[in-house]
């Protein structure tokens, strides 16, 4: 249930266009798919699977969680925007703890799948 105010969120700060004149059925069940194992799931893997895992072992579960979020943050630079950049950074510390307290990729994975999916697929065609 987060990813819905998560993606409202990004949505508000990113206003993105929709990806293609009107909605389609195909369009979206591709960008979803997209969204889920292109973008969430290679991101989860990458940050919380790998970086993270390695920070928190070398400085501390706090200190790994901040640091990784850090890095996710500089990541979405690329969206040159600052209220992006730190939204990142929160979502970056939000999926760190639940990495954290479940030990799992599978809750980071779901709730960064859902924010894309909502900020691409979803809300451009219905705002």
């Amino acid at each position: 249930m987060l990813a819905i105010p998560a993606g409202l969120t990004e949505y508000a700060i990113l206003t993105p266009e929709p990806a293609a004149g009107g909605f389609d059925l195909r369009d979206a069940a591709r960008d979803t798919i997209y969204m889920f194992a292109f973008v969430a799931v290679a991101e989860e893997l990458l940050f919380r699977g790998v970086i993270q895992r390695n920070l928190v072992s070398a400085f501390g579960a706090w200190r790994g969680v901040v640091l990784t979020a850090a890095l996710f943050s500089i990541m979405h630079i690329i969206w040159r925007s600052w209220e992006e950049v730190a939204f990142a950074f929160a979502g970056g510390l939000l999926l760190g703890l639940l990495y954290q307290r479940t030990r799992s990729l599978t809750a980071p994975i779901i709730l960064h799948a859902g924010n894309n999916i909502l900020l691409v697929v979803v809300l451009p065609y219905v705002l």
